[in-house]
């Protein structure tokens, strides 16, 4: 069993409901006075995924912003194969939003609007998330109220394209994959 210096149980909450379960008494090594950031490199017997780890460390949103890091991860190494994408860590992603701070607050944009959730995957963010980097926070928060609520925009506009796009892919039953919406994002953003 792990505990925190602050006494949160890191690791053996199931070992602990079992053994409360069954009554039984059983020795078991307990280690006290982890750091808690020491619970995103614990083994456990259950393999959590990287938003669960993200949510147990505090992060709001945890499954978007694991989902736009990969991506930023997949961008930035220019990797684009479906054995790399898996082969991100959890650390990897921790890494990867500490060199983007603006993730939390685009996770939160995303999360909060159904118009962006129902036709963007969540990893397309990381497009929006390069977009605020390059060209500023507010021509990318422009970009996606329009692309939300398609109010004022017309043919030819990349909101436009990019929303109608996602409109027909919506209906469609052979899907675009992932990777082809957040290249086609990118480009809207450009």
């Amino acid at each position: 069993i792990k505990i925190s210096s602050d006494g949160e149980i890191l690791d053996g909450q199931h070992r602990l409901h079992a053994i409360i379960r069954t009554g039984v008494t059983v020795k078991i090594l307990v280690v006290n006075g982890l750091p808690k950031d020491s619970f995103k490199t614990i083994d456990t017997g259950m393999r959590r995924s990287s938003a669960q780890i993200l949510g147990l460390s505090g992060k709001q949103h945890a499954t978007i912003q694991a989902a736009i890091g990969r991506w930023l991860i997949i961008i930035e190494t220019k990797t684009n194969d479906v054995s790399s994408r898996k082969s991100v860590t959890t650390q990897e992603i921790f890494d990867v939003l500490g060199r983007h701070p603006m993730v939390p607050h685009f996770a939160s944009t995303i999360s909060s609007n159904r118009a962006i959730r129902g036709l963007l995957p969540s990893g397309a963010g990381a497009a929006v998330v390069l977009a605020a980097e390059k060209y500023g926070q507010d021509i990318a928060e422009k970009f996606l109220a329009e692309f939300s609520d398609g109010q004022g925009l017309k043919k030819g506009d990349p909101a436009y394209e990019l929303r109608e796009r996602m409109i027909q892919n919506a209906s469609r039953v052979a899907k675009l994959t992932t990777s082809t919406i957040v290249a086609i994002t990118i480009k809207a953003l450009r």
